[in-house]
């Protein structure tokens, strides 16, 4: 057998060696923080495209034949780095963790399997027989003649569907925040965009040739491999990305203490739709009557977006336009009146004040005294032995 070197095979042998370099460099010196998740999912993304093409290097230099068994695993792993570059952005902008209901991203992964188990598990000898008929041309490679359940040259297509509308999504996600923010954390966002646009590669070419009729083994192969290895040069651009950036927006800087408020006529109007604000305040008023998470000394904004289902820097917004106050100050607010109930019911009684403070959800009894002085007016000792009944305002 003649091993053949062409530009494209050398061209997918520095992808390769980039992915992986990539992917190894994201899972390990990535933070291992549950704000760092979204670069694991980056990481196992890069390395799953280096595998696949791998296997498409093996296959244009027809090194293929030492190795039959990874014959059509490339296909499935690149599947899995459509899904795991979705799960990338939507981690990076929601925060949201993975549920039971994200196994329904791996239906087309497991439809390939299912499709071509019996050639996956069937002999060396009748592996090396197909891989011989399809390298008479390269082309015949891409029209995946040994599917079970569907004719030949349906792979290819299917797969740019599945690129392009977990693509889609990821677009959607990103139009979805905030301009405030965006200008707030300009590095991180230019990555997002720069790393969306050029994923564009991995499926806009191919709709092209197969539309006109064009498609060819280098058509669907090398403009992949060239998104991805922009992918990685562009990376290292961004080291504060590549080394572990929290995945989630960072949050901007502590600004100075904020001017009176302008009259009503020039005031500014609030960043987030007031019918977004009225469908959260009622999920806002369920789960805090319902789980009360502020009994949580350590409950924190992250954790109340991830109960809400929207992302950090949004939960934080909703929480000033909609109260008035910030997060800790509502927190803090909402234990208090658990507190005056608390005292009212009788459950103080045979409890001191540190008691008190951690029945309520403080940390300590400073902190406690301090925010029953700041929303009643007085301090707890002076509440309990005062003969009025007291309420917040």
């Amino acid at each position: 057998m003649q091993v053949i070197y062409t530009p494209a095979a050398i061209f997918c042998l520095i992808a390769v060696v980039l992915s992986l370099l990539t992917g190894i460099v994201l899972l390990t010196f990535s933070p291992h923080t549950t704000d760092n998740k979204a670069n694991y999912y980056l990481g196992a993304a890069f390395l799953c495209f280096g595998v696949t093409f791998t296997v498409i290097y093996l296959i244009y230099t027809r090194l293929i034949l030492f190795f039959p068994h990874l014959y059509r695993l490339g296909h499935l792993f690149w599947l899995l780095h459509i899904i795991l570059s979705y799960l990338y952005v939507r981690t990076s902008v929601k925060q949201q963790p993975l549920k039971w209901t994200d196994l329904v991203h791996l239906l087309p992964v497991l439809l390939y399997l299912v499709d071509y188990s019996p050639f996956i598990f069937s002999s060396t000898a009748n592996k090396v027989q197909h891989i011989k008929a399809d390298l008479d041309s390269l082309d015949l490679a891409i029209s995946f003649r040994q599917s079970w359940l569907f004719p030949a040259n349906f792979h290819v297509p299917a797969r740019t569907m599945v690129a392009a509308f977990y693509w889609i999504l990821q677009i959607r996600i990103l139009r979805g925040i905030d301009k405030t923010v965006i200008q707030q954390n300009p590095i991180w966002f230019r990555w997002q965009y720069i790393y969306n646009l050029l994923q564009l590669l991995l499926f806009g070419p191919t709709v092209i040739s197969i539309v006109t009729g064009q498609s060819s083994v280098w058509s669907t192969t090398i403009p992949p491999a060239m998104g991805v290895l922009l992918s990685t040069i562009t990376l290292y651009l961004y080291p504060q990305i590549l080394y572990g950036v929290p995945s989630s927006p960072p949050a901007p800087a502590p600004s100075p203490p904020p001017a009176p408020s302008p009259p009503a006529s020039i005031r500014p109007k609030p960043s987030l739709d007031e019918a977004f604000i009225c469908q959260l305040s009622g999920s806002l008023d369920k789960l805090m009557k319902e789980n009360r998470p502020f009994l949580n000394s350590n409950y924190s904004l992250k954790e109340l977006a991830i109960d809400l289902n929207i992302p950090t820097h949004q939960a934080s917004a909703f929480i000033n336009q909609a109260t008035g106050k910030n997060f800790n100050d509502y927190l803090n607010h909402k234990r208090i009146e658990y507190c005056l109930d608390f005292i009212k019911e009788g459950k103080a009684e045979n409890l001191n004040m540190n008691g008190i403070s951690q029945q309520c959800g403080f940390n300590n009894r400073n902190t406690f005294a301090n925010a029953f002085k700041k929303f009643t007016g007085k301090l707890p000792s002076e509440y309990l032995t005062g003969s009025e009944s007291n309420s917040l305002p």
